[in-house]
């Protein structure tokens, strides 16, 4: 990096004090680098020394230096703005998701652009045709529950746009994505049960056309297999939500040789035989044992507390948005896709603690 030249400064001080709007321009020219250059360090770019970074900032801050977010957008055909499709915003695990995103994007300088899908493959149809529409810059979603046809990703990729998947992801196309390690931590949920003496254990699953519910399935089935319990067709059925938890719940417990615990793919499924079960005049976790998943903040609200699987939303925002980032400021031809797993946490509470 060459020494900068005291007329150079003499000359850049100047129109700082007429007022001219300092550019990367001459921020590359007071040090002697490439435009390019003082763009990926103000960015944080990996590419470039964490010592060129540091002097980059110092100047950009001594000359009072602000990006142009216009003329940016202008440049590159887009806007600084990031689309994010969820399938319910108001649930605790995808609000955290958004959250930490959010907090990476935004000191990047990304602004966010969020939709709901409403658990309607329609609906996320439409979210991906306004975003990209929209011109955004990446696309970080989650599918829903409904999603069973992937054409529409592919109408991101062919839109030459960024898209990570995160949580409930189409592993058939070929994007980065972002999950937990659900087969082992519906297998723990599973073999705590067990651990505890429960031996008719129902599962309350997810559509299987999802990934994660499909893997939470067979680590139900293989707990039951390696622990020497059998599996009961009758026991399993498709609940994520309170109502239809509820339903399961009603038919269930009121079998002849009913279920005495049960393992939920969802904390509001869960919370839905909790309550049936409750009215039952069952006591949890001695005659009922209930483990959920997603770690809910309103499974340390009702009484008994859920057991439950905490999946460490923030981390997968936190990760998704990186490697959104990465991807939109590579200058790669080709996009290098990566995968990411994170290990939740069981946490055991009293609805499933039956001994001591």
């Amino acid at each position: 990096m060459r020494r900068k030249s005291e007329k150079s400064t003499n000359l850049l001080y100047k129109n700082i004090m007429k007022n001219k709007q300092t550019t990367i321009n001459d921020l590359a020219r007071e040090l002697g680098v490439t435009p390019s250059t003082i763009s990926r360090a103000l960015n944080d770019h990996s590419r470039i020394s964490d010592a060129t970074k540091k002097k980059v900032r110092e100047l950009a801050k001594k000359m009072n230096y602000r990006p142009n977010i216009i003329a940016s957008s202008l440049r590159r055909g887009r806007g600084s703005t990031i689309g994010v499709i969820v399938p319910q915003i108001n649930r605790y695990f995808f609000a955290n998701v958004i959250h930490s995103i959010e907090e990476v994007l935004n000191k990047k300088g990304y602004n966010l652009l969020i939709c709901q899908s409403n658990e309607t493959l329609e609906r996320e149809k439409l979210n991906v045709k306004t975003l990209l529409d929209s011109r955004v810059d990446g696309i970080i979603m989650s599918l829903s529950s409904q999603t069973n046809d992937y054409h529409h990703l592919q109408q991101i990729l062919d839109a030459n746009t960024p898209l990570v998947q995160f949580d409930r992801v189409a592993m058939d196309v070929e994007t980065s994505y972002v999950v937990n390690d659900n087969y082992d931590m519906a297998y723990e949920a599973v073999k705590h049960l067990i651990d505890q003496g429960y031996t008719k254990i129902a599962h309350l699953a997810g559509p299987t056309t999802l990934s994660i519910f499909s893997e939470r399935m067979k680590a139900y089935r293989d707990a039951l297999k390696n622990h020497g319990l059998d599996f009961n067709p009758l026991y399993m059925q498709e609940a994520i939500i309170e109502a239809t938890g509820t339903k399961a719940a009603k038919e269930l417990l009121t079998m002849d040789d009913r279920p005495d615990a049960f393992f939920c793919s969802g904390d509001y499924s869960a919370l839905g035989v909790m309550n049936v079960a409750l009215d039952m005049g069952l006591n949890v976790p001695k005659d009922l044992g209930i483990v959920g998943f997603a770690n809910e903040p309103f499974t340390t609200m009702v009484r008994p507390q859920i057991s439950s699987v905490d999946q460490h939303s923030s981390d997968l925002g936190t990760q998704a948005a990186k490697l959104m980032v990465d991807h939109v400021e590579s200058e790669e031809e080709i996009i290098k896709t990566e995968t990411h797993r994170f290990r939740g946490e069981l946490i055991i509470r009293e609805s499933s603690l039956r001994k001591e």
